[in-house]
């Protein structure tokens, strides 16, 4: 299914996304940045919007939202922003109109008559011991908020304890500009056994990646650092599922001409004080890469014009192969930023949903089951796919046009078929 930016009550364009579950009414949510709007999937075929939590201060385009237990935390680079928190427990007893009633206006101001019904939500606390930030990371095992590129911290990792959920406490500090992070306690699936039982940091940080032992958060130490042929912005990344590897996306690479395809850099971390070079992974359009994550053996890339690309891994990562995709700017696949800024494929549902710069908020399942493979095909892998060729607004029912294979995305909701 699809919502647009306006039925989402945005008037500006959309950025981050994240997922929430609510295990005591069992109902999976998005939460799509421009603002921070709520949406409920638990009928994936006709979510619902049910309220948008408006800027601390003013609009950005760069907004991250990240949750622990039932509250939302939130970032932005407008200036005294600070952190948003919003207890999502209520979203369960907000009435909303049902999706048939809401606007399709697709006008270009940005607005429908949607935008004046959209619930306006009120952040449960705010803190405001840093300005604006750029990102967040929160490690739900430590209690942790990873607060990056922030006026704090010379843009490092700005540390907050969340143990008590409304008032993070400051835990400590890693200097250096850090783009986005990834934190994890390294338990028994780390295969550098020297680090069992430690917080263990991957800084994305504009040239090179850093690895952070950050268990005593007073004094966090700098394992190792790692680059690669052809940096230009080390943008983020992310562990694959045996933490032997992170895969990363180099935001300005194909734009700068090291790469004329959509370039993904695969770093082997097996020995977290000697991280290695392990290859380039290429897909198979020329877009910017923005946004990966990894869930069971697949990789999900926010790909901007190029879209959702699913990239599998049970291979292993000598056999990369794109296995489906899901094209949200399809006039074009060019080194621009437009289209798909972000994915979360982490709902046990099987849902993935994706945020549309220029469009709002795609709910998807893919079917990534008796995958076959095309061993002839140039890069990036087998040619298996449904994608969206066009959309356009008719009335209350939106229509796509659709070229097709035997492994498709298949989008939920009210569909014509060209």
């Amino acid at each position: 299914s699809f919502v647009s930016l306006s039925d989402l009550g945005e008037s500006y364009e959309a950025n981050d996304i994240w997922g929430w579950y609510d295990t005591e009414n069992d109902v999976e949510y998005a939460i799509i940045g421009s603002g921070s709007t709520f949406v409920s999937l638990e009928d994936p075929t006709q979510p619902k919007v049910m309220g948008k939590l408006n800027s601390h201060t003013s609009n950005s385009v760069w907004r991250d939202i990240k949750t622990y237990k039932n509250y939302a935390y939130i970032v932005s680079e407008a200036f005294h922003h600070g952190l948003q928190i919003f207890d999502m427990s209520q979203l369960h007893s907000l009435q909303q109109p049902s999706p048939s009633s809401y606007s399709s206006s697709s006008s270009t101001s940005g607005y429908s008559a949607m935008y004046n019904t959209v619930t306006q939500l009120e952040e449960t606390a705010h803190h405001g011991s840093f300005s604006n930030a750029h990102n967040l990371f929160i490690n739900e095992d430590s209690s942790t908020a990873y607060i990056v590129g922030s006026n704090r911290c010379s843009g490092g990792l700005y540390m907050l304890d969340i143990s008590n959920p409304l008032v993070p406490v400051y835990a400590g500090c890693h200097r250096g500009y850090t783009h986005d992070v990834q934190c994890v306690t390294y338990d028994e699936r780390g295969p550098d056994t020297s680090f069992h039982g430690k917080e263990i940091c991957f800084a994305y940080k504009e040239n090179r990646v850093e690895i952070i032992d950050v268990t005593n958060k007073r004094f966090p130490i700098l394992i190792s650092t790692f680059t690669y042929f052809g940096v230009k912005y080390t943008h983020q990344g992310w562990l694959s599922d045996d933490w032997k590897h992170i895969f990363i996306n180099d935001e300005v690479d194909e734009m700068s001409g090291i790469s004329a395809r959509t370039r993904t850099i695969i770093c082997d971390v097996s020995d977290l004080r000697k991280p290695k070079f392990a290859g380039n992974y290429y897909g198979k359009a020329s877009a910017i890469d923005h946004n990966l994550y990894v869930k069971n053996n697949f990789l999900y890339q926010a790909n901007y014009r190029s879209g959702l690309r699913i990239v599998d891994l049970n291979r292993g990562i000598g056999s990369m192969e794109e296995v489906a995709f899901f094209d949200i700017f399809p006039m074009s696949d060019s080194n621009q930023f437009n289209g798909a800024w972000s994915t979360y494929a982490f709902f046990d549902s099987g849902l993935v949903v994706v945020s549309g710069i220029e469009q709002g908020l795609y709910v998807l399942r893919p079917s990534l089951q008796n995958i076959t493979y095309d061993e002839d095909e140039d890069g990036g892998g087998c040619v298996d796919w449904m994608v969206a060729k066009n959309y356009t607004e008719y009335g209350d029912t939106r229509q796509l046009m659709w070229e097709r294979g035997n492994r498709f995305l298949s989008f939920l909701g009210k569909l014509i078929q060209g």
